[in-house]
């Protein structure tokens, strides 16, 4: 990272008081709106504490035509059954069931789509998107591994819907493939391999439910009517924004006691698209699958934590008396860091940024250290399942709070804890207001010097409990 881009994060050169700046990331076709508070004094060393707004896909099915010539339905429903032929799970007939006769199959708690055993002592996981051209041609791999290892009981599937290439078809096939299972016990998994086969060919459109229905004989008018409310897709990329999941294909491994990490082979985290065969059979045939998998811990445990280091305390870190010497080697020691940056040839500060396999947020986490070496902010960003209110019924209540509202529906609130030299943030909705069930996003932890500067900059109003925003918001 340059240090023109770091200056975003050691806080210098930004105007007077309040500048917010909105930044979109792209995560393979899924935005995400990520908003950031730049609160700075005309001195230097301007403290800076960010905040991630929820995701906003903006995925908008187009209405369905209902008139097509009746020699185009044909020809494309010739098309499809061709291409079934050729594709899918090493077929040889023109029966898209058969491939997967005999192979146990169900779905997870929460609904993700399972194929094989449930004795299997590997599961694989992949999140993946029909209409994403990497997972077409992932397609046949995923084909290979369940010839070779669903079928013989060594290894399950679990499949997650990911939506995230195509604003209108991803979600509408993802949901078509849902809602072939609601017709017919099993029928996701042939669904499956037609979705694959009709996106590789450009097929996937309005007429999709009829050609399904067409090639696996149910309804497609049924299709289409439960497709209106089909949200498993929903969950699916919950998990994945959870664990880190930023583009498809992504696969991962589920451990012996069912937590989803990623593979770790040759001393690197496997987190950029899927497993190759090889590296599949390494994990399934190794005497302890398990010891390669890394399972991502989470990073604001602290928030919850009154025992051992406690905030401001992070990973025995604590701004204002730790030293920056020697911390660039923890970070790097924790496998679930990566993309670890140095930043040493600034003349008034030091900084390291990394990201987190667990964040979530896909934006760094930073310490920052002033001039002489120690440690005066240490800023950590992860989605995670903590509330706000688990937060306080553990720290207690803040003193001050403060929100900055964006444009999709949702407010940033900054809840300040000045004994505890601490700042959590956490996400609310305009029409809920601030709830106990605010999501925490993230949290930064300061030197005694930093906060009293900080609630100098920004005059966040009193806490007054969970409410409406409106007496926190400062525009």
């Amino acid at each position: 990272m340059p240090i023109k881009r770091l200056s975003n994060l050691v806080l210098k050169n930004f105007l007077p008081r309040q500048l917010c700046k909105r930044c979109w990331t792209n995560f393979g076709g899924m935005t995400s709106d990520v908003q950031y508070l730049a609160v700075a004094e005309s001195m230097p060393h301007a403290i800076l504490f960010m905040g991630a707004l929820g995701k906003s896909f903006n995925l908008i099915k187009l209405n369905v035509a209902r008139i097509r010539k009746f020699v185009m339905r044909h020809w494309l429903i010739l098309g499809l059954m061709l291409l079934v032929l050729t594709i899918g799970v090493g077929a040889q007939d023109s029966d898209p069931f058969a491939p997967y006769e005999g192979i146990p199959f169900g779905r997870t708690d929460d609904g993700a789509f399972v194929l094989g055993s449930p004795d299997a002592p590997v599961t694989v996981v992949e999140f993946a998107d029909f209409m994403c051209p990497h997972c077409q041609t992932y397609h046949s791999t995923v084909a290979q591994f369940i010839e070779q290892y669903v079928k013989t009981g060594r290894a399950r599937l679990e499949y997650r819907l990911y939506p995230i290439v195509h604003p209108t078809y991803s979600v509408y096939a993802a949901q078509l493939a849902e809602c072939v299972e609601a017709q017919l016990e099993g029928g996701f998994w042939p669904a499956n391999d037609v979705l694959y086969g009709l996106a590789a060919s450009g097929q996937i459109g309005p007429d999709t439910a009829e050609i399904l229905g067409s090639v696996l004989g149910i309804s497609s008018e049924k299709l289409e009517t439960c497709a209106e409310g089909a949200v498993q897709y929903q969950t699916d990329l919950s998990v994945g924004e959870a664990i880190g999941v930023r583009g498809t294909p992504a696969v991962l491994i589920r451990n012996v006691a069912g937590e989803l990490g990623w593979a770790y082979l040759n001393d690197q985290v496997m987190n950029r698209g899927g497993l190759s065969p090889a590296m599949l059979e390494l994990i399934i045939t190794a005497e302890n699958p398990d010891a390669l998998v890394l399972i991502p811990r989470p990073l604001l445990s602290v928030l919850t934590n009154l025992e051992g280091c406690v905030a401001p305390c992070w990973y025995g870190i604590t701004p204002g008396e730790t030293e920056f010497a020697g911390l660039v080697d923890v970070i790097r020691s924790e496998r679930q860091f990566y993309e670890i940056e140095e930043h040493l040839d600034t003349v008034d500060a030091q900084a390291i940024s990394w990201l987190s396999l667990s964040s979530g947020v896909g934006e760094p986490n930073f310490i920052l250290a002033d001039a002489e070496g120690v440690v005066e902010i240490v800023s950590i960003l992860e989605a995670n399942s903590l509330t706000l209110g688990e937060v306080i019924g553990v720290q207690g209540e803040p003193d001050y709070a403060l929100a900055i509202r964006n444009d999709s529906g949702g407010a940033i609130v900054y809840s300040f804890f000045p004994a505890k030299s601490m700042l959590v943030l956490s996400f609310a909705t305009l029409d809920t207001g601030l709830t106990a069930e605010a999501s925490v996003i993230g949290a930064q932890f300061f030197s005694e010097t930093r906060m009293k500067e900080l609630l100098t900059a920004t005059a966040p109003a009193d806490w007054t409990g969970f409410q409406g925003l409106e007496s926190y918001y400062q525009e």
